[in-house]
């Protein structure tokens, strides 16, 4: 997509106001801002970003890995596409707690997503397993949940070939 027409979508999605500080903008003084952040390989897609006015953008420049799940928490609170973000929260009956949970918005209605973030540039075979029985754990509290694991590296093509199956979303630098 073109820059300028990226932001001029969401200017009008987003109210021309700042996703950080509120600050009502126009297309000069915002800029465009990714929930996976370009140097992690986000895109430049309505669904991976938000406009920030000049100031929060310098903020949020130079991202560190664990900072990583703020971040992302962080941008989903004010997607447009998205409502309800809590984080940390317990499974009954386990000490287990859930990095993200949030509705997006569809065409018919909002679906539960449960994120799993991972703040690593790379996974080993025995870290997915771990991540895909965790998530299935999640899953049998929230059935209809989809199932996100977010990190800033690359998944390599055989494991994100076994999350898939899994039906686990894939939110890494090729999202």
């Amino acid at each position: 997509t073109n820059p300028r027409e990226l932001k001029k979508k969401l200017i009008v999605r987003d109210g021309s106001c700042c996703a950080r500080c509120g600050r009502e903008l126009d297309f000069d003084s915002c800029t465009i801002e990714h929930i996976i952040p370009l140097a992690y390989g986000g895109e430049s897609t309505e669904e991976n970003c938000v406009i920030l006015c000049r100031e929060c953008n310098a903020k949020a420049s130079g991202i560190k890995g664990y900072q990583f799940e703020s971040y992302i928490k962080e941008l989903i609170e004010k997607h447009p596409m998205y409502q309800n973000v809590c984080t940390n929260v317990p499974l009954k009956g386990t000490k287990v707690q859930v990095d993200i949970i949030c509705e997006k918005k569809t065409n018919k209605g909002y679906e539960k997503y449960i994120i799993e973030v991972k703040s690593i540039p790379s996974f080993t075979r025995d870290r997915i397993f771990d991540v895909i029985n965790y998530l299935a754990m999640c899953k049998e509290e929230f059935a209809d949940a989809k199932a996100v694991l977010a990190f800033p590296g690359e998944i390599s093509e055989q494991y994100h070939n076994l999350l898939s199956k899994n039906n686990i979303i894939v939110w890494d630098k090729n999202y």
